[in-house]
């Protein structure tokens, strides 16, 4: 079975992914409403993830948007860190573009307090998984991660089985529906993602 997200996080599943025992079904609505968390980042006892994108204003705050949104419904939040940066400084302090808010919003993530930031030294430490959304933002993670640093750096797509695609293209400057695109795979990539972190927090 597999979660299917839609206005309002509205859940419908069967299956592995059914909410724990308690939580209504059959189309509930769900909000959770996403906190400014930037200034107080520190590492959390369970599993850190840092999602990237280049500008982390379109496809890494949405993929931090539904992490979160996931982690909540199923009572982790408190052992899993999600944050999210971009590996450019061009939209630095900004806030997710209208479009990404609005492909968000209809689906009941509210991701419009986040702010771009860049991707720092610091990040190779403090996160477990630095997951990119294309294999130029891996390899730009791979080149600047330490031998010391802890990070593992992966592709969104590394924990789906033949997901039907390779990588999220930008949908910056490419419409509404590029975004809701996006947003379906993010949301598609992220279910999977979900069923490692709950694997991983649970050991």
């Amino acid at each position: 079975g597999a979660i299917i997200f839609h206005r309002l996080f509205s859940i419908r599943s069967t299956g592995p992914l059914d909410p724990p025992a308690g939580t209504p079904q059959n189309g509930a609505e769900y909000r959770y409403r996403l906190k400014g968390l930037r200034d107080v980042l520190e590492r959390a006892s369970g599993l850190n993830i840092l999602f990237v994108c280049t500008g982390n204003t379109c496809r890494s705050p949405m993929a931090e948007g539904v992490l979160r949104a996931q982690v909540a419904l199923w009572g982790i939040g408190d052992r899993v860190l999600i944050d999210s940066a971009g590996t450019t400084r061009w939209h630095e302090s900004q806030p997710p573009t209208p479009e990404a808010q609005v492909a968000a919003r209809e689906r009941g993530y509210f991701i419009n307090e986040l702010r771009s930031r860049p991707v720092e030294a610091s990040d190779f430490d403090r996160f477990d998984w630095i997951i990119g959304m294309t294999r130029e933002h891996q390899q730009f993670l791979r080149e600047r991660r330490r031998s010391h640093d802890q990070a593992q750096i992966l592709l969104i797509t590394a924990f789906s089985t033949n997901p039907g695609f390779r990588e999220i293209a930008d949908p910056f400057s490419q419409g509404q529906e590029a975004y809701d695109l996006a947003l379906d795979q993010i949301e598609r990539c992220c279910a999977d993602i979900l069923l490692r972190v709950r694997t991983s927090v649970a050991a």
